[in-house]
Parts: C-alpha cells; structure tokens; sequence
C-alpha cells in the first residue's frame, strides 16, 4: 500500500515477514512514513475536521443530502415508505434551540444521518 504494508488478519508469520521486510528496506520506512504524515496532515487535522463538520451542518441544516452516506441505520432509501410522522418536529430533541430555522431537520433519521458526518 501506500501509506502502510497490509497483511492478513491472524497471520502473524505475515506480520512478521512484513516487520522484517520493512527493518531491511530503509528507502521503503521513510517512503511509507512520509505518505503516512501527508495523508494525515491532509484528513486529519483539527483545521480538515473542523471544516468537513462545518460542511457537514451546512448540508444537513440547507435540506442537502451529505454526499457518500447512503441511508440512516434503519432507513430503506428516499423511496421507501416512512413510518416517522409527518410532523418531524414532534421528534427534536427537548432541548433544541428555539432560534433553529423552521425546515431545518430535526427527524430521528436528520439526526443520526448528522453524526454520520
């Protein structure tokens, strides 16, 4: 791979043999810990996930579906028939701010679909 050497699982003679490939090849540790850290400095910072949060409550409070994720847990697809009632507000959370736009989502499925995100 690029960023790490893949073995299969419970196969520590593979574990081993990649350990030992890796100790014998210094040009192959500094070439995957390099695109290790860029790959972390490029997703995983505080800035990156701050930004994908915020990304994230912007769709979600503009109506918009988030791009690859498929249905909430328990959902069937746009399509299928809902069993939630039609009045969503009926399943916000007690707490809720009362100055939260009038559309935006507060269904069971709005909200498990946000800590998805």
């Amino acid at each position: 791979g690029e960023t790490a050497v893949l073995v299969p699982p419970d196969d520590p003679g593979a574990l081993a043999a990649a350990i030992a490939g890796l100790l014998d090849d210094p040009l192959a540790r500094a070439r995957l810990g390099a695109a290790g850290r860029a790959r972390v400095l490029r997703r995983f910072t505080w800035r990156v996930t701050a930004e994908g949060t915020a990304a994230c409550y912007r769709a979600l409070l503009g109506g918009r579906a988030l791009s690859g994720l498929g249905p909430a847990p328990g959902e069937q697809g746009p399509d299928a028939p809902s069993d939630e009632p039609s009045d969503a507000s009926s399943d916000a959370p007690s707490d809720a701010p009362s100055d939260a736009p009038s559309d935006a989502p507060t269904s069971k499925s709005a909200l498990v679909r946000a800590a998805q995100c």
